[in-house]
């Protein structure tokens, strides 16, 4: 891919795994502290201290991956951010993240202070900003208190 970008890229673990794939890798992060994690691990051409939907929408830049990996839990209401990776991808490029997954509609904020969301809401905000789902995979994201976190992992292609 000629330029991926890792939203929320944290400490670089999702950018570690697409380094090598990557002629430019890109990372944003809002924490300054993840930033400086970041710069240590060496793996990024270009890292910046913002809001990934900020970002996207000054950036003069277009995209053939975008990451968005343990990002969107934080976000709730997810069409702004479609909106802005749907503007800045190019076509037939990939959006890959992941969510918490939730049975009731839409999304919902949970105890743990992320939120969680419907399949058939990601498959809607998909289709209004140009997205086919490519792949939605079900797995065990992470555990909290012993018990495992579902979750769903997607890949979505801009038609």
């Amino acid at each position: 891919y000629r330029h991926v970008i890792d939203l929320g890229c944290g400490t670089g673990l999702a950018g570690e795994q697409f380094r090598d794939v990557a002629v430019t890798l890109t990372g944003v992060d809002l924490s300054s502290k993840m930033i400086e994690q970041s710069k240590h691990k060496g793996m990024y051409n270009n890292l910046h201290h913002d809001d990934t939907v900020d970002f996207l929408k000054n950036s003069t830049s277009s995209y053939d991956l975008v990451l968005a990996a343990d990002v969107i839990v934080y976000i709730g209401e997810i069409d702004p951010l479609f909106s802005a990776v749907a503007d800045k991808i190019s076509p037939n490029g990939l959006f890959l993240f992941s969510i918490e997954e939730n049975e009731g509609e839409g999304y919902r904020l949970r105890q743990s202070g992320r939120y969680a969301y419907n399949r058939k809401y990601i498959k809607e905000m998909s289709v209004k900003h140009g997205f086919l789902v490519e792949y939605a995979w079900s797995t065990n994201l992470r555990k909290e208190k012993d018990e495992w976190i579902k979750g769903c992992l997607f890949a979505l292609k801009k038609v």
